[in-house]
């Protein structure tokens, strides 16, 4: 792809996907996932496939068909992504990068609340 075809475009994505929660991950085929993602008041599905030969990265509007088992890479791309927010997109014209920092939850349930109740429920009680 051009450089200028791609600062365009990754102006436009960065802009569009700032602040977006991602809700759920898919890989429908090898090298391509599925991300759902909520932004703008609307939910839109993101497809991208990263092959050196041909990538993609497209807004799907019908849903595609997924394995019963999820690949190992995808679940692991949901337990660290689905729930949060993607931050400003950082982009690299000239290698043709751009990159969407996933945010950290944040709220007064976050991290502390989990952890309190655990310990709460495994300390001693008097009789």
């Amino acid at each position: 792809m051009d450089s200028h075809a791609f600062r365009l475009i990754a102006d436009e994505l960065s802009r569009l996907l700032c602040g977006a929660r991602v809700e759920k991950i898919h890989g429908p085929g090898p090298g391509m996932y599925v991300f759902t993602l909520f932004a703008l008041k609307s939910k839109r599905q993101l497809l991208l496939r990263f092959e050196r030969q041909s990538p993609l990265l497209f807004f799907v509007s019908r849903r595609l068909s997924n394995p019963e088992k999820p690949p190992n890479q995808v679940m692991r791309l949901r337990k660290y992504c689905a729930g949060r927010r993607l931050g400003q997109g950082i982009v690299d014209f000239a290698s043709r990068c751009i990159a969407f920092p996933v945010m950290t939850p944040s709220g007064p349930d976050s991290g502390g609340a989990e952890h309190k109740g655990r310990a709460d429920s495994s300390s001693p009680r008097e009789t």
